[in-house]
């Protein structure tokens, strides 16, 4: 167990010192990440560097960035289907953005683009979260077959099911990705960024769907 003394004294110390992070602060988000810390102390620590005023919360604070979708065309036809029938019109994109702009302070606009990019799979760069399509094609086809025996006398509810299974997992993508620019933008002194990226994507599903898994 790690134990950690926290004083707003320590911060005006190094606060005068010129450090924009101090070093302290630094050494609490590192032990999170390396699991020294549980979920539920680093709330508490959290707390309480809003109680002293480390961490200002304030309406008056301002939000100078926000979270924007741009949909690229497909050059390949065979993912016009995923990208028009599923991500489209799920809307998915733009629910999860609108929930991040209104609960979310981002000191820069972030794009969530989505593309073909030659490989399956998703990232986050520059200001950018990219999301390919091949890696939106490839969920939605492992679910359709894996669950192809199940609905096999009921198209429409495979096809279903399946655009379901793959926008709940693409949900969970987005805020992991999410993690990364933030731990970019904020300069976060994270060493372990793939572990805490899902801890926090897990950590705000869980508080914005509760145990339903209902999205």
């Amino acid at each position: 167990m790690l134990t950690i003394f926290l004083s707003a004294g320590s911060f005006e110390a190094h606060a005068q010192h010129g450090e924009s992070i101090p070093s302290w602060v630094r050494t609490i988000f590192n032990s999170y990440a390396e699991d020294h810390i549980t979920d539920e102390e680093m709330l508490n620590i959290i707390g309480y560097l809003v109680q002293i005023g480390v961490i200002p919360i304030s309406q008056s604070i301002i939000d100078p960035g926000n979270l924007y979708v741009t949909y690229y065309d497909n050059p390949n036809p065979r993912y016009d289907g995923v990208s028009g029938e599923v991500l489209r019109s799920s809307m998915i994109l733009e629910r999860e953005v609108d929930y991040i702009n209104e609960n979310f302070r981002l000191p820069h606009d972030i794009q969530i683009i989505t593309e073909e990019c030659g490989k399956k799979t998703t990232y986050y760069n520059n200001r950018e979260i990219v999301i390919c399509y091949e890696f939106i094609n490839d969920l939605f086809y492992t679910n359709f077959i894996s669950n192809e025996d199940k609905y096999k006398r009921d198209h429409d509810s495979m096809l279903k099911f399946a655009a379901t299974q793959a926008t709940s997992m693409l949900t969970y993508v987005i805020y992991h990705e999410l993690a990364h620019a933030l731990i970019d933008m904020y300069e976060l002194p994270i060493k372990n960024q793939e572990s805490a990226a899902d801890q926090f994507a897990s950590l705000v599903l869980l508080h914005r769907y509760g145990n339903s898994g209902t999205m």
